[in-house]
């Protein structure tokens, strides 16, 4: 049985996930998109105060997650932080002024089903809240290696390929943050000094700087239908990895159909975040409709007029008029009438 305030604290962690991400999305897609990573771009968006406020709710949601973290481990705090889409769900709505669709609903109803499968039937064990560096650098070694190379690659993609490919990086370097974050709230207790001479710490700010930062990039080179669901999904997959190979936690199943269950709603959470994160994305990036008359170098129409110039005629003068010779007379038929009207 998991500890009541383990859930509680994830379940807090992830509403304010979501405001928080809700906020930035908002800011983060009315800047042009740039070519690469632009480190930029932070001070860019620091200067709205809504994105300010989304990272206040961000920064009190990793409170909330290290208060969890130090109640239960990775495998039970990670899959409950996605409820967070819930939360942007629904403000997405919300801002757009539409109702949640049929799809929304049942997705929603699948991934509270799901969660609560996986933590009854899994019953995760908490593990240890320390690992050698040695197992820590071959574990996530080649995840930072894949997450660079991916950043590279990006710089050469565009539109919703780069920003999918940007939210797995980002995904990539929460979950390992996040695993780190298991380790600081053990060393907290210990004193300052005692934290400050791990390196945890300051791979824990180093990664979750970073990742702030790919996730803004993809919110702003793409549509956040492709970014937002890469980005969910792949945190909490990476977190369980390194909770299961590093933290060494468990996934302690009661029967053969108690692990099929616990398959089978980890596969319905993966599908329901998908979906979810898809609506989100959709809800806070509408599509606009563009006519021909909005672009003005298309339309013939909107071609701004160019003034004619004026026609000059010279007049000629007498000795040109006498070299042409008398003026030819009037027809008969116009005098006949001119001098019917005299009469």
């Amino acid at each position: 049985m998991q500890s009541p305030l383990a859930v509680v604290f994830a379940l807090a962690a992830a509403a304010m996930f979501g405001l928080g991400n809700a906020l930035e999305h908002q800011v983060a897609r009315t800047l042009p998109a740039s070519r690469g990573v632009s480190v930029r771009l932070l001070a860019r968006l620091a200067r709205s105060p809504q994105w300010v406020l989304g990272m206040f709710n961000d920064v009190g949601a990793f409170g909330f997650q290290a208060a969890a973290l130090a109640f239960a481990g990775l495998l039970v705090v990670q899959p409950l932080l996605v409820s967070g889409l819930l939360v942007a769900l629904v403000l997405a709505r919300r801002w757009s002024g539409q109702r949640l669709k049929r799809t929304e609903w049942v997705s929603a109803l699948v991934l509270c089903a799901a969660l609560a499968v996986f933590l009854v039937e899994a019953s995760p064990t908490g593990g240890n809240d320390r690992a050698p560096f040695s197992h820590w650098l071959s574990t996530i070694g080649p995840v930072l290696i894949a997450i660079a190379v991916a950043v590279t690659i990006s710089r050469w993609l565009k539109g919703r390929i780069r920003a999918a490919v940007l939210g797995m990086a980002a995904g990539g370097l929460f979950g390992v943050s996040s695993s780190l974050t298991k380790t600081f709230v053990e060393q907290i207790p210990r004193g300052v000094p005692y934290t400050a001479s791990h390196w945890e710490v300051y791979g824990l700010a180093t990664l979750s700087i970073a990742g702030i930062l790919l996730t803004q990039n993809g919110f702003q080179s793409g549509s956040l239908a492709t970014s937002l669901p890469a980005l969910e999904a792949t945190e909490p997959l990476v977190a369980a990895w390194i909770g299961v190979i590093v933290l060494h936690e468990r996934l302690v199943g009661h029967s053969s159909l108690g692990k099929v269950a616990i398959a089978l709603s980890v596969v319905a959470m993966i599908v329901a975040v998908i979906v979810l994160a898809s609506e989100v994305g959709a809800r806070a990036n509408p599509p606009v409709p563009i006519r021909r008359a909005t672009h003005p170098e298309r339309s013939p129409r909107a071609r701004p007029a160019v003034p004619r110039r004026p026609v000059l005629r010279r007049v000629p003068d007498a000795g040109e008029r006498a070299a042409c010779g008398p003026a030819r007379p009037r027809p008969i038929r116009l005098r006949a009438r001119a001098s019917r009207r005299e009469s």
